[in-house]
């Protein structure tokens, strides 16, 4: 069966935030202590992707997320 599925820009950013911090190594709780002190430079990085996966996202029909672009 075939089902259209459409995400949105929050549902991409949220999964780029999520592979951003987790390529980071700041996700669960062993690194919480890592997140609290993370420098800008990371946190810069992280929320760049994060706003390019939204941006592709949103620019075509359909809201089809950007995963092929980002790498």
């Amino acid at each position: 069966m075939d089902v259209d599925v459409a995400v949105g820009a929050g549902d991409c950013a949220m999964d780029a935030l999520l592979e951003g911090l987790w390529l980071h190594d700041l996700l669960g709780g062993p690194a919480r202590a890592a997140l609290a002190s993370v420098c800008a430079q990371v946190l810069e990085t992280v929320v760049r992707h994060d706003a390019r996966a939204a941006t592709i996202t949103v620019s075509r029909p359909a809201a089809n997320p950007a995963r092929a672009e980002l790498d």
